[in-house]
């Protein structure tokens, strides 16, 4: 059920199931369908440890939908007290792929999240066990409410994808911005 009331989502943090398989770009494909008839600007705040075992959907096709569908991603990981290089393994292969040699796998989870929300304009935390979740939250909700909106003239009608460059001439400033977007197709 949606809410924007940001104590419900830390109460029901506190209720999720642990330690089971994860389907993480299976959850995310959901997610964009469940907001798609929202309209508007539609973001999704995942928090994860990073790992897929078991998904259908690969993590390149949730950037694609997420870019297509003008959607903006922000990733909180949380880090394992102990570091499990076994475990930070690739991506939506399922298990069996990841305890193959397979040299098709994906980037580590840290790297696939962070690109995946840096190219949709959002942002990636990695949290430690030391670090304050509510803080987090508050920076995220923060950043979602100091946002522009820029506009521009497409050259191209190609259908497309196109990169995008937001520059800012005031130092010390955080810009995060998609960094591509898909040019409709006229003929």
């Amino acid at each position: 059920e949606f809410t924007s009331d940001r104590d419900v989502l830390l109460r029901t943090l506190r209720d999720l199931p642990i330690g089971h398989t994860t389907v993480l770009w299976d959850a995310i494909d959901k997610s964009m369908t469940e907001l798609k008839p929202l309209g508007g600007r539609r973001v999704i705040l995942l928090l994860t440890d990073g790992l897929d075992t078991q998904s259908q959907k690969r993590s390149d096709e949730m950037l694609a939908r997420a870019q297509a569908e003008e959607l903006m991603l922000y990733a909180v990981q949380f880090r394992p007290r102990v570091v499990q290089p076994d475990i930070e393994m690739p991506l939506s292969q399922g298990l069996k792929a990841m305890l193959s040699n397979d040299v098709r796998r994906e980037r580590f989870p840290t790297d696939t999240l962070r690109r995946l929300a840096v190219q949709t304009g959002g942002g990636h935390f990695l949290l430690t066990e030391r670090d304050d979740v509510n803080s987090t939250f508050t920076r995220v909700a923060s950043e979602l409410h100091q946002q522009y909106v820029l506009g521009f003239s497409l050259q191209k009608f190609d259908g497309k994808p196109h990169a995008i460059d937001v520059l800012v001439d005031r130092p010390n400033l955080l810009v995060r911005a998609r960094r591509s977007y898909l040019a409709p197709f006229k003929p």
